[in-house]
Order: structure tokens, then sequence, then C-alpha cells
């Protein structure tokens, strides 16, 4: 069990209160993925859980040397590789979709990112992204309100959160990268939902 407080809420994605954020996450990216088998999956700043798609390979991609040594000592050790999302050691074409979940808000180099995940993905590949709704003024409370006083782990995202997109925004970025199949509003409002995929 991983004993870092920023991720440790992972664990918990749907147990309340976590699930009125998370929950939709988990049921809209489970349906997109869908019931196929012997794909490849990259799950991009996976923390300290890596995205579960039994019968297929996931491979996590996480910055924290310290999350990605603890995930390759549990038993059966996780498939994680440390590395960036702007430089992936990862082959052309090599996975069938990946996975950007809380992760988008966080780049520094959105444009660079953007070019890799393409590089990476399988013509026809599945791109799903699922991010806070920053048009949202639920949202903004929690941000502002119930993070900071219930959520130690989340002491950092006042300088962490710097590519707030709201979802029309998003769209259109990410439509310069990918088809945009779906934009979905959900959690209550304070998040987004995109399907996309590599043409």
């Amino acid at each position: 069990m991983l004993k870092t407080d920023k991720f440790q809420h992972q664990r918990d994605y749907l147990k309340f209160p976590q699930s009125l954020y998370h929950g939709d996450k988990v049921k809209l990216v489970n349906e997109s993925l869908g019931q196929l088998a012997g794909h490849r999956l990259l799950d991009i700043g996976c923390g300290s859980v890596p995205w579960k798609w039994p019968g297929n390979e996931v491979t996590g991609l996480e910055a924290d040397e310290r999350i990605v040594a603890q995930l390759k000592a549990e038993s059966p050790p996780a498939m994680v590789v440390k590395g960036m999302a702007d430089e992936m050691p990862f082959a052309d074409g090599y996975f069938d979709a990946v996975l950007m979940l809380d992760v988008i808000e966080h780049l520094n180099s959105p444009n660079k990112t953007m070019e890799e995940v393409r590089r990476v993905l399988k013509k026809g590949g599945l791109f799903l992204v699922f991010t806070p709704n920053f048009a949202s003024l639920l949202w903004q409370l929690f941000e502002k309100v119930f993070y900071p006083f219930c959520c130690a782990y989340h002491d950092e995202l006042y300088t962490e959160h710097v590519f707030n997109n709201k979802p029309q925004q998003l769209k259109t970025f990410l439509s310069g990268f990918f088809k945009v199949e779906q934009l979905t509003v959900c959690s209550y409002t304070t998040a987004v939902f995109v399907v996309c995929r590599k043409a």
C-alpha cells in the first residue's frame, strides 16, 4: 500500500466524497474503452493507481520516481515507466488507447505533449481526457473551499493548475490534434470528459 498522501486518495475514488468528482470518470472511461482484449493502453500521469483494463496491456507513465519505485515493488509489480508526457520513451504508434485523467490541467507544454500523444498512438487510436471544468462555479467552490480544508494532498493545486480550459476552449485545443468525437460535462458540472481519436 502506498503511503504518499498526494496519491493515496486515488485508491478511494468510488467512496464518498471523492465519488462526487471521480465516479463519473470511472464510469465514462470504462464505457469508452469497452470490453476489448489484447490492446495496449497508456495511462499518462497514472499516480498510485494505473488504470485497470482486464485482458489488455496497461502501461503507466509517472514523473514521480518514488511512486514508480513503489508501484514496481507491489505484488504483482505494476507496468510503470518514469517519464514526462512531453517526451515519452515509447515507439511511434505503439498504443491503441491513451488516458490523460486529471493531468492536462497541469501541463506546462500542452502543444508538445499533444504531439507526443499523437506520436505514440496508433492511427484510429482512442485518446480520453478527464479534467476539471474551470467554467463551473461548483468546481471553483470545491477548489477554493472544500479541497484546502479537507484534502491535505491538494495543498499544491493553486500553482499546479496551469492549463485551465473551459469546455469549448478545451474542445478547440484538442481539435487541433485529434478528431473530437464527444465532450461531456459531468460530475455535477465539475468536470469535462472528452473522447478523441487519431485520424
